[in-house]
């Protein structure tokens, strides 16, 4: 959604395309840093769950930007629901090949895929036309809006389809092996 409302952003804020465009970046990075973290997160406490809080975090964080005095709380903000947001696809996907049976698991992933890129295509689009009738900071509203309807069906779901809680550590062991040196060549 920020591309198209980017340069009404610098405007707003006095500030140049190039400065505010680190809001891109605010989100960009944690958003692909933080995806390995919430795999193991998921398997210990519930992936439902962990969708659940991030996104409702994420909510609450994209419509605080409507509010942000300056662009620096602005990034601030872009940061923390990059963070949350990061939970949401490899979980999701994790989920569905928990949960949807393999004989019709492939139908269930490419409809979630057709949703991810149908809701890219028209998150831009509406963000524009949004940001055109009201400004950029109701446009943020809107979106933080329609991320707390979805972290309540999120929250629904999680109830009503309890997923059993793992006796194991929360461990990141997986991940400190892809460091490791092969034997031998310490």
């Amino acid at each position: 959604v920020i591309d198209p409302v980017l340069k009404i952003i610098a405007l707003d804020f006095g500030v140049g395309e190039e400065k505010a465009a680190w809001t891109i970046s605010a989100y960009a990075f944690p958003y692909g840093l933080c995806q390995w973290f919430y795999g193991p997160l998921g398997d210990r406490i519930g992936k439902l769950k962990v969708m659940s809080v991030a996104l409702m975090a994420f909510a609450i964080g994209t419509a605080a930007c409507a509010f942000v005095p300056n662009l620096a709380v602005f990034i601030a903000l872009r940061f923390i629901t990059g963070v949350c947001a990061a939970a949401i696809i490899p979980l999701s996907l994790s989920y569905i090949g928990d949960k949807i049976a393999y004989e019709v698991r492939q139908v269930a992933l490419a409809r979630f895929m057709m949703a991810l890129m149908l809701g890219q295509i028209f998150s831009s689009s509406l963000g524009g036309i949004l940001q055109d009738l009201f400004g950029w900071r109701t446009t943020f509203l809107v979106f933080g809006g329609g991320a707390v309807i979805a972290a309540g069906a999120l929250v629904y779901e999680s109830i009503k389809f309890p997923e059993e809680a793992k006796d194991k550590p929360f461990s990141f062991k997986p991940f400190a092996d892809l460091f490791a040196m092969p034997a031998g060549q310490a």
